[in-house]
């Protein structure tokens, strides 16, 4: 039995796994040792819940097929794992850079993509990919607690294109002495849990300066974090000319303001400037509008605000 929990990234995956080893034949926990395998054909990683056993058989059906990428290995590894017998009860975990899958217990399958996030036991902690070696440790330290077989180290395993490597976050200092005939419970967990995090933005769309209107996607993730970036422009022609740009985020076709900004102006000149919004919206579904108003208005002497651009950035953190 093991921790397993994974964060895919657009070009990394993160995994992070304990090193407790389960025994099939005693139903006890024996040894300490690595339970993540490198599959440098495929450039991707194998972790698996369940007994010692099972790790170098998967492993070794995954070196020996013809699979030449995480891609084609994913496609075919259901297959594979499923003509041993052994996932009744146990899960297995190939996953790569940008990609992967997730076989759980008694064969279901889930398709890894960017933002996806795996663990092999249910806790309330989560992956933070702004903190991603402290929220681990957090992560097993409290699956530690639950399961009662979570033993050895944390270790961090990262995976890129070209690049592997692995880091112990952590040591809890158990030694074999002190794990060997202590119960597990590995045949218990129910099921993998398969959640959708932020790992990065979404690709920017520009958009029309002045008033416009922005749209979620559709595909059952949507963001509830915009970003908006005005690059302007501030001409005064006098000393005393002064203006205040607003910039606002609308719900359509509420018009209820989810996030506004504005930025003053004052003096004769050129004075390039970027007025950021960050508009939340927890809310939001498939398909939903948003308005972006800009208005500027001057004091004193006549002075103008010209829009360059309007930029904005959707995070998908839900799904």
């Amino acid at each position: 039995m093991t921790a397993i929990n994974v964060l895919v990234g657009f070009g990394e995956t993160h995994l992070f796994a304990d090193t407790g080893h389960y025994n099939s034949a005693t139903g006890r926990l024996d040894h300490l040792a690595d339970k993540v395998f490198p599959l440098p054909a495929q450039q991707a990683l194998l972790a698996w819940s369940g007994p010692s056993a099972l790790g170098p058989k998967i492993a070794d059906l995954c070196r020996r097929s013809n699979a030449k990428s995480i891609g084609e290995l994913a496609e075919i590894a259901p297959a594979l794992i499923g003509g041993l017998h052994l996932l009744g009860r146990f899960s297995a975990i190939i996953a790569g850079a940008g990609g992967g899958i997730a076989i759980e217990e008694g064969g279901r399958v889930h398709h890894l993509s960017p933002g996806s996030v795996v663990r092999s036991i249910g806790a309330e902690n989560q992956i933070d990919p702004d903190d991603l070696p402290a929220s681990a440790v957090r992560l097993m330290e409290e699956q530690r607690q639950s399961s009662g077989v979570v033993f050895g180290q944390c270790q961090h395993w990262l995976l890129r294109p070209g690049h592997c490597q692995m880091q112990v976050l952590h040591d809890w200092h158990d030694r074999p002495s002190s794990i060997r005939g202590a119960s597990s419970t590995a045949a218990k967990i129910a099921n993998l849990t398969v959640e959708k995090l932020n790992v990065a933005p979404n690709a920017v769309t520009k958009i029309v300066t002045g008033t416009t209107t922005i749209t979620s996607g559709g595909d059952g993730s949507y963001p509830n974090i915009i970003w908006i970036i005005v690059d302007c422009l501030y001409h005064g022609t006098q000393a005393d000319s002064s203006g205040v740009l607003n910039v606002s985020t609308k719900r359509s076709p509420s018009n209820e303001v989810v996030g506004g900004s504005s930025r003053t102006f004052s003096g004769s000149g050129n004075q390039p400037a970027i007025v950021k919004v960050n508009a939340v919206d927890v809310g939001m579904g498939a398909n939903q509008q948003y308005s972006i108003s800009t208005n500027f208005s001057f004091s004193g002497s006549n002075a103008t605000c010209t829009i360059n651009s309007i930029t904005t950035e959707l995070f998908y953190t839900v799904k």
